[in-house]
């Protein structure tokens, strides 16, 4: 890739986020969601395991006093005296690389198997994704829970259940979208001219790459709600691992005593990460349309 192509999708890029507020305020949100991860699992010396029972059902505060400074429970704590911040910085950390995981897998593992089903022709490639599309039509966090189900709880093995979960939408949108590029002239054209597959693979994945730059975000909201939910029903993360939708699960059984601290903050942590990969996701998708159009115009 060369310097002036990089400058062009730079330049597409961030002409993107700046001439939509949302866009904008959607990439300062994401900014600030990775600093403070990495600010507080890095930096902070935060401990999401440590246990005080003396200060159990601390209520959030931001008070100030000179003898004791700022309070440091700014979220509270929860039955066992645990920092609410800390399982949240660590528990949106974990939840979110799960989630990476599970999209990132699917989407590279689907994207493939539907262009290869599309492209060659092949019947059993052909079977498979008709077995593919059956699958998209079942909610994926129901596949999910099934999979869980059946083998150990454990985070690792949430990510690779919404990971499988997910393949059947990518295999059979990816096989729609070739399959209609393949019927375009410009295709036509490139078979006319003696074009192999993989030239032909090449140039129908660039055009069509901001489709799946909307897929892939779509993938990834996805997975966060499916691994929040199961590690809600308790499929999921052991108890003792801080993450999003236990800890919600874990503050259910308080919130009767007015602990609402338990169970808002962990629930405000999947909203915003949600939203902001939706709203930064549709970024991108624009973004890329914007370079590809420009790059065929010119």
């Amino acid at each position: 890739m060369t310097s002036g192509t990089i400058r062009h999708w730079a330049s597409c890029l961030w002409g993107t986020f700046r001439g939509r507020p949302l866009f904008l305020t959607g990439l300062i949100g994401l900014i600030c969601y990775i600093i403070i991860i990495a600010a507080g699992t890095l930096f902070m010396g935060l401990d999401p395991y440590r246990q005080n029972i003396s200060e159990y059902f601390v209520p959030p505060s931001l008070s100030f006093s000179f003898e004791t400074g700022f309070n440091r429970f700014i979220m509270g704590t929860d039955d066992l005296g645990r920092d609410i911040f800390a399982r949240v910085v660590f528990g949106a950390r974990n939840t979110l690389f799960a989630a990476v995981f599970a999209a990132a897998a699917a989407a590279a593992v689907g994207i493939a198997a539907g262009f290869a089903a599309a492209i060659s022709g092949n019947p059993v490639l052909n079977i498979l994704r008709r077995t593919m599309l059956f699958l998209a039509a079942t909610p994926s966090v129901l596949i999910a829970v099934l999979m869980t189900a059946i083998v150990d709880p454990s985070l690792r093995h949430v990510a690779e259940a919404v990971a499988l979960s997910l393949l059947p939408g990518f295999i059979s949108s990816s096989y729609r979208i070739a399959a209609d590029e393949l019927r375009k002239k410009y295709v036509i054209a490139l078979r006319t001219d003696g074009a192999g597959k993989m030239y032909i693979t090449r140039i129908i994945l660039r055009n069509t790459a901001y489709l799946f730059a909307g897929m892939t975000a779509r993938a990834f909201s996805t997975a966060i709600i499916d691994i929040a939910s199961i590690c809600f029903l308790g499929l999921g993360a052991h108890h003792a691992t801080p993450e999003l939708g236990l800890m919600i699960s874990e503050g259910m059984a308080f919130i009767y005593r007015g602990n609402y601290w338990c169970i808002i903050f962990p629930g405000i942590a999947i909203v915003s990460a949600v939203l902001i990969v939706n709203i930064v996701g549709s970024a991108l998708k624009t973004a890329i349309r914007k370079g590809v159009f420009e790059n065929a115009s010119s």
